[in-house]
């Protein structure tokens, strides 16, 4: 039987594997459309994801 510490956890996981896989499909949107948006957006994006700001 499955204890309900375990279904908790079992939960967390799988917010947190929604969350990431969300996290990637997002970037990948973005990247894949700052060579075809207008160079100021284009310019956005490349910032937000720059580290050395």
């Amino acid at each position: 039987m499955v204890n309900k510490k375990d279904k908790y956890i079992f939960s967390l996981k799988a917010i947190l594997w929604t969350y990431i896989i969300m996290c990637i499909i997002i970037a990948g949107l973005n990247y894949g459309y700052a060579s075809k948006a207008p160079k100021n957006v284009a310019d956005a994006i490349g910032n937000s994801f720059r580290i050395d700001k």
